[in-house]
């Protein structure tokens, strides 16, 4: 994607990306990525060359970057040294130039990453301004989104997610990663991946990517007559194939507050709640005990454990259920069921 001029232009002097100034006018312009010796040659450098994605360019533009809590000096010299040998390929082929700038911008990516998350280095200033661009950047794609009985705004969970694994001692960058699990879920745009990996680095998005994997195994977009079962089978294969701690956590904390806003759901109305879902009561409780059985096997923190467990356990006993017969109820009979009955 060519990156526009204007946007670039903007970031740039406002210090979103860097801060570096000029040595000399007129050679490399006002910053270190638009060079030449003059517009024309300027513009068409940065047309033939895929330096920004379209992600980054896209949330500038729609002002999600704040003031990047980074090194601006640092990132500035790579971008220099980038406009530098760039500006020494002259005539070299594109195909050169669009390999030198993919791995200036990983370079960029690691040194973004190492600035954002190696947290024994970051004061407390800095962690409070990466998690300020995060509570922004996801509170703004939340905004017109709810969740719960009281229909409470969506951001409301994704504190509450995040405040868990804060409290389960979780390091900054899963506690980012809580606060944006649900972005593409809700978005259903694997774009969006990889608009969180190019603001937060490849940790945060591969957290993110295990919180989301309906959306990014392609297992999951084969369509089928008894899909949400076979869906729900899938997410809880690969629940159980997962041994990354910090996605866990954060998948644990996720249902727990998912479990007690279904809780209070119960409470306000009833039995009756269940009727919105596909395999009404029996389903649900299944998808919530299945999940529990199978955190148990994973290394879950003891504490949060039992929460969870708590948590389920009250919900089938408040549902007039039991383990038991939860466990004995297959979704895939109910569901086939539901599907001879809407085709007769």
């Amino acid at each position: 994607m060519v990156m526009q001029l204007p946007g670039l232009l903007t970031a740039l002097e406002s210090g979103y990306i860097c801060s570096w100034k000029p040595k000399r006018q007129g050679y490399f312009y006002d910053n270190p990525l638009v060079f030449g010796r003059n517009s024309r040659q300027r513009t068409q450098i940065i047309q033939e060359t895929d330096l920004f994605q379209r992600p980054i360019t896209n949330a500038i533009e729609q002002e999600t970057i704040l003031h990047t809590p980074c090194n601006g000096k640092l990132l500035g010299n790579i971008f220099l040294e980038a406009a530098k040998n760039l500006f020494r390929l002259g005539d070299s082929s594109t195909d050169k130039q669009r390999e030198f700038i993919h791995q200036t911008v990983l370079d960029i990516q690691q040194q973004r990453h190492k600035l954002f998350f190696d947290q024994a280095n970051l004061s407390a200033e800095r962690s409070a301004q990466i998690l300020t661009q995060a509570v922004r950047y996801a509170a703004k794609l939340h905004e017109n989104q709810n969740h719960g009985p009281y229909h409470s705004p969506y951001n409301t969970h994704i504190f509450s997610v995040a405040g868990i694994v804060a409290n389960q001692g979780g390091s900054l960058g899963t506690i980012v990663a809580a606060l944006l699990h649900d972005l593409v879920e809700d978005t259903g745009d694997l774009k969006r991946l990889s608009e969180i990996t190019w603001l937060f680095g490849e940790d945060i998005g591969r957290i993110v990517s295990g919180c989301s994997f309906e959306y990014v195994d392609p297992l999951f977009r084969i369509p089928r007559e008894t899909y949400w079962v076979s869906k729900q089978r899938l997410m809880l294969r690969r629940l159980a194939e997962n041994r990354d701690e910090h996605i866990l956590l954060v998948k644990t904390a996720d249902l727990i507050h998912n479990t007690e806003s279904t809780l209070l759901s119960l409470k306000l109305h009833g039995q009756s709640y269940y009727q919105k879902f596909r395999l009404g009561k029996m389903g649900e409780l299944w998808k919530c005990v299945s999940r529990l059985d199978i955190l148990k096997e994973q290394n879950i923190p003891s504490d949060l454990l039992r929460r969870l467990e708590r948590c389920v356990e009250t919900l089938v006993k408040k549902s007039n259920e039991s383990l038991k017969s939860v466990r004995r109820f297959d979704p895939l009979i109910q569901a086939k069921i539901l599907v001879s009955r809407q085709t007769t």
